[in-house]
């Protein structure tokens, strides 16, 4: 029985058959086997032209964002370094007007990821934001320093410049885009304002304080605060020879 199976795989190995239907296994997967490469070949300059044309529109895309977004965060330095400027009542007016913002739509927002394209196209929301708070803190504000508006008005600003700062930033890191002129000046300015901001307000909750603890005093002596304004804006009565009164 081996005998009889050696025979007949010696005569098939010998056969054209065999040979003819090997070659035509050989060949078929020589075939299959071009074709995958040739298809992942194709794939992979595929991949590669579509990542070069999405790199360039992302580009494209921060270079024109960015010449929308540097002048915006400088007319957000100066509306909050702006203070005002009394007007011929004596009132508290402010002298820069706030910055308007209109983002390109000429550009394609997939070429870049999607939380950045979210936080640019979404600055036209926050401006408006900023915009409603300051009216709110103007709501009840009083003549002639108005003081909690311009307070909010210059915090709110110098925080929405320094929020697209991160964005101009980023886009300038992802891209290699050099910086303009004043980025850095305008990030101190802004940090500057912050601060000062926040100095003024500690400042007017001590002075607040104290108001709200004489008012207590007052009360238990039962002195009225316009009494003590009085006496406080009286000046000092001063002897008839002009000399002040010396001590023991």
């Amino acid at each position: 029985m081996i005998v009889w199976l050696r025979e007949a795989a010696s005569a098939a190995w010998n056969s054209a058959f065999f040979w003819q239907a090997a070659g035509g296994v050989l060949t078929a997967a020589l075939a299959a086997g071009g074709a995958y490469f040739a298809a992942g070949h194709t794939h992979r300059m595929t991949e590669r032209r579509l990542e070069t044309e999405r790199r360039r529109h992302a580009e494209h895309l921060a270079v024109t964002v960015l010449l929308v977004l540097d002048p915006f965060v400088i007319a957000c330095a100066s509306v909050a370094c702006d203070k005002g400027d009394y007007d011929e009542r004596g009132e508290l007016e402010t002298t820069m007007s706030i910055p308007t913002l209109s983002i390109p739509a000429d550009v394609d927002w997939k070429s870049i990821s999607a939380d950045l394209a979210f936080r640019i196209r979404s600055l036209p929301n926050k401006l408006q934001w900023v915009a409603n708070n300051v009216r709110g803190a103007a709501d009840g504000d009083h003549p002639p320093d108005y003081e909690f508006f311009f307070e909010a008005r210059r915090e709110e600003y110098a925080k929405l410049g320094l929020s697209v700062l991160e964005i101009t930033e980023e886009l300038r890191r992802c891209y290699r885009l050099s910086d303009t002129d004043g980025a850095d000046d305008a990030k101190g300015t802004l940090r500057l304002v912050l601060a000062e901001v926040e100095s003024e307000r500690q400042e007017r909750i001590k002075r607040n304080a104290e108001w709200a603890e004489r008012m207590v005093t007052w009360r238990s002596e039962n002195i009225s605060p316009l009494d003590v304004l009085v006496r406080e804006a009286a000046p000092a009565a001063v002897p008839e020879d002009g000399k002040e009164p010396q001590g023991d």
